[in-house]
Order: structure tokens, then sequence, then C-alpha cells
């Protein structure tokens, strides 16, 4: 919420973006969690296309929106709350991130975090 309306109040596209964001790792997250209620290889199927597509829809807003304000010539207002919060979720972020990796590939799960390799012997 706090980064909604910073981002109204600063008419900001990147703090905007930067929320959206937030909000499909938390329904990432979520599908993490639903994936690991059971196993099988469709349902780790259906979780990466879930969260690609929560992606690919934040790529699309991010560039229909900046497209607009390039094109507009439009300017945000600077935001010392915005850009405080954003530092403070972004490093949350980044450990989270680093955590969630290292578990999935100890589970060798691809939903969490990419599998270990190893060398073949010999």
């Amino acid at each position: 919420m706090i980064l909604a309306i910073t981002a109204i109040k600063a008419r900001s596209v990147a703090l905007a973006g930067f929320g959206l964001d937030s909000l499909i790792e938390i329904g990432a997250s979520a599908v993490v969690v639903w994936e690991l209620s059971s196993t099988g290889e469709s349902r780790q199927r259906r979780a990466l296309r879930l969260i690609a597509y929560a992606f690919i829809a934040l790529a699309v807003y991010l560039l229909v929106q900046s497209t607009w304000v390039l094109a507009s010539g439009h300017r945000a207002a600077h935001s010392p709350a915005g850009i405080g919060w954003t530092a403070i979720t972004a490093a949350v972020m980044f450990a989270l991130a680093a955590g969630k990796a290292r578990t999935g590939a100890a589970l060798g799960n691809l939903v969490q975090g990419w599998p270990r390799r190893t060398r073949a012997a010999g």
C-alpha cells in the first residue's frame, strides 16, 4: 500500500512497476507453497507457467506505461518515501531470493531455485 500511494503521488511508472513486482513475488511465493504441497512434473510446469505469466504481464504493463511516459514527456516527481521504501524492500527481497534459491537447490526443486549442477564422475 505504501508503494502504491507514493507511486500515485509521484505519478511514477517505476514505483508502480516495483510495487506490482512485489505483488507478483508474493503471488509467486504462494504458487511455490502450493506446488510444494504435492509432487509431480506437471504440477511443477504449471507452477512455473503461472509465475512466468505474471512476469510477462508486468513486462507488458511496464512497456506500455514507459512508452506513454517517453512519448508524452512526463516527468515523475521526487519521492523520498518511495526511494526509502524501495531501498528497504529491495534489500529484503534480495535476501529472501537468495534464501529461496538455496532452499530450492537443496531440495532439487525447479520452482524454488536452480538445481545444483553436479560433475559427472570420472
